[in-house]
C-alpha cells in the first residue's frame, strides 16, 4: 500500500513534531504510513505525487493571498512552493487535503475568489455540514455540527468551477470544500483539539488573561490531542477513504 504524506511549513522543530504527531493520531495511520516533507531554507524536497495514496498539506503560519508588498520573502516563498505543489498534485490526480491557510493558496490555484472579507481570528467556531457535506464519503463519521479552531486572515469568497461547499460557519460561508472527486480543503485546522484549546483559554482567563491572547500556547495545547475530537474526523475520513482506494 502507498503511504500518505504530510507537508508542513512549520519552521520550529518542536512545532513540526507536534503537528506530525497530531496528524498521526487524528488520521489513525501508523508512523510508516505517514511520511513527512518539511519546508526548510531550500524549500520543499522533491515530491512525486504518484508515490502517495494521499497528501495532507497542513495550515501555514504564513497568510495566503496578501498583497506581496506587505508580506515577507519567506511568506512569498512558501506561497509559491505550495502553489507549485498543488499544481503537481492536481495534474497527477493525487488525493489532497489542504487545511487552514493552505486552503486559500489552493483556492488561488483553482481560480477561487479570495479576500479578507470572511476572516476569522483565533477563535473556536461551529462548523455546520451542508446537505452535500452530509453525503460526502470522507465526512460520513463527522457530526452535522462540531466545534473547530480557526485563525485565518483570508478566506475563499466564491467557489471555483468544479467545487462543492461541504460545510460553513457563521462568519466564513465556505469552511470545507471538495473539488472534483478527491481534492478537499478545510478553512479551519482539523488536527487541533477544540476542547483542549477551550480549556487552555479558560485557564488563561481565570488567571486574568484575555483567554485567546497567547495564540501559540493555545495551538500548542490543541496539538496534544488523542485524535478523537470531532474535527479530527475529517482527517480520519480522508485517510480511511483513500487508503481503501490506494
Amino acid at each position: 500500500m502507498k503511504p500518505f504524506l504530510l507537508v508542513s511549513t512549520r519552521g520550529e522543530e518542536e512545532a513540526l513534531d507536534s503537528e506530525y504527531q497530531a496528524y498521526l493520531r487524528a488520521s489513525g495511520l501508523e508512523r510508516d504510513e505517514l511520511q513527512l516533507a518539511e519546508f526548510d531554507l531550500l524549500g520543499l524536497p522533491p515530491i512525486e505525487p504518484k508515490d502517495y495514496a494521499g497528501v495532507f498539506v497542513a495550515g501555514s503560519p504564513y497568510g495566503g493571498a496578501s498583497d506581496d508588498l506587505y508580506v515577507s520573502q519567506t511568506q512569498q516563498d512558501v506561497r509559491a512552493e505550495l502553489s507549485d505543489l498543488f499544481t503537481q498534485l492536481l495534474e497527477a490526480g493525487t488525493p489532497l487535503l489542504a487545511t487552514g491557510t493552505a486552503m486559500t493558496v489552493l483556492g488561488e490555484v483553482l481560480g477561487a475568489t479570495v479576500s479578507a472579507t470572511n476572516a476569522e481570528f483565533a477563535e473556536l467556531v461551529d462548523i455546520e455540514l451542508t446537505d452535500e457535506g452530509k453525503k460526502d464519503p470522507i465526512l460520513s463519521e463527522s457530526p452535522a455540527v462540531f466545534i473547530a479552531y480557526a485563525n485565518h486572515s483570508e478566506a475563499i469568497d466564491e467557489l471555483p468551477e468544479g467545487s462543492v461547499r461541504l460545510a460553513r460557519s457563521l462568519y466564513a460561508p465556505i469552511q470545507i470544500v471538495r473539488h472534483g472527486d478527491n481534492v478537499y480543503a478545510t478553512q479551519f485546522n482539523p488536527e487541533l483539539d477544540a476542547g483542549l484549546i477551550s480549556s487552555k483559554a479558560q485557564a488563561f482567563e481565570d488567571a486574568g488573561d484575555t483567554g485567546f491572547g497567547d495564540v501559540e500556547a493555545l495551538v500548542a495545547a490543541g496539538r496534544y490531542t488523542s485524535g478523537t475530537h470531532a474535527a479530527a474526523s475529517v482527517i480520519k475520513g480522508f485517510a480511511r477513504h483513500f487508503k481503501e482506494g490506494a
